[in-house]
């Protein structure tokens, strides 16, 4: 099986545009987050989830245990181990398993030709998060602005009850 058999349908034109990039002489800066695989995947069921569609009932406490039953049989939790394997290696050429990753940093910026991929630890202060990716981008005027919040979600009671193992 060759490497283009495993881009799914529509990926082609994001591969011709990355190639078109690496062919000219800029840098291209790329930034990808990376987190613990089982909060990504928890936070991954709960967005992705149709149960928490706006107007669905509020899920009742004794409906937790059933819904960590359905993440555990119904989720793919792989995607977090194969995913910079699946689409950073096909689209840039990085095997970011090949440089080592700065735990206490919380960040390793890889260079290779003419692309630098910054992963960067969600786990972080996001004031430390914003200092990296302004200094990687060279933006002094760049801020940090959270959106996408599990807390402000209609789901949000239902999330931290499915995580500390009791419903509110």
């Amino acid at each position: 099986m060759c490497s283009s058999d495993l881009i799914p349908p529509g990926d082609e034109e994001g591969l011709r545009v990355v190639a078109e990039l690496k062919e000219r002489p800029h840098r291209i800066r790329c930034i990808s987050s990376v987190r613990d695989p089982i909060r990504r995947n928890l936070s991954a069921f709960f967005f992705t989830s149709t149960r928490f569609e706006p107007g669905a009932p509020p899920v009742a406490s004794g409906e937790i245990q059933a819904l960590r039953e359905a993440f555990l049989r119904e989720y793919n939790h792989d995607v977090p181990l194969t995913w910079f394997d699946d689409e950073m290696k096909p689209m840039l050429g990085i095997d970011v398993y090949k440089t080592p990753f700065d735990h206490a940093a919380g960040f390793v910026i890889i260079r290779q030709g003419n692309c630098e991929l910054l992963l960067l630890r969600c786990e972080i202060d996001d004031a430390s998060k914003e200092a990296i990716i302004r200094d990687f981008l060279g933006l002094p005027a760049f801020a940090l602005r959270n959106e996408n919040k599990a807390e402000d979600k209609q789901y949000a009671q239902t999330y931290k009850a499915f995580q500390i193992g009791r419903a509110h």
